[in-house]
């Protein structure tokens, strides 16, 4: 555990969004917006405990994980290791080979934040935010804002912006998407689910 990153023994992140979540549906917000431009990261499993706030469903789908080096990846996570190992014995009756891109086990999405052995862990009867969401993002989202990004957006319950591309001329005129109920000229909808 990177202490500098996230202390286990102060985290403060989850019963701040337990706090506001409550604060939200107490005052009757029905619209959220999360802006993630320029965000560098973080903790992908603080995010986590956000998406945990935000939706009752647990049929949520996590990034897909794949090992490049099995031997690498021991020096750094020996019981993930293994259990990767056992895992890729068990499915394709081999030795995970080095230096080639392997697949990893799925896990539950919610597994370490509904884990009450986890320093993530989130009780169940957490305060959750029922409205619509919209989620900010931009070509500086990096790392973990990404992921949050993509776990969001690829599960299909949000509305998701970015801002307009780079264009080499100008436009003549403010650009508005004509179905953002935004209406700000400098977003365009990337997707709506």
């Amino acid at each position: 555990m990177l202490r500098g990153l996230y202390d286990p023994d102060r985290p403060v992140f989850k019963d701040y969004l337990a706090s506001a979540i409550r604060d939200i549906n107490r005052q009757g917000i029905t619209n959220l917006i999360i802006d993630l431009r320029h965000n560098t990261g973080g903790e992908r499993e603080l995010g986590k405990q956000l998406i945990y706030h935000l939706t009752q469903r647990q049929d949520l789908r996590d990034l897909r994980e794949f090992v490049y080096n099995p031997k690498v990846a021991a020096y750094y996570d020996p019981k993930r290791s293994r259990e990767i190992r056992a895992w890729y014995v068990k499915k394709f009756g081999a030795e995970p080979s080095s230096k080639q891109l392997l697949p990893t086990p799925d896990r539950p999405f919610f597994a370490r934040i509904t884990d009450p052995g986890s320093p993530y862990y989130v009780a169940p009867d957490r305060p959750v935010f029922s409205g619509r969401i919209i989620v900010l993002a931009d070509q500086n989202t990096r790392s973990a804002a990404s992921q949050l990004t993509a776990l969001i957006q690829d599960n299909g319950w949000l509305w998701l912006w970015e801002p307009r591309p780079p264009t080499i001329q100008p436009a003549p005129a403010p650009w508005r998407p004509s179905n953002s109920p935004l209406g700000h000229p400098s977003f365009a909808a990337s997707g709506v689910f």
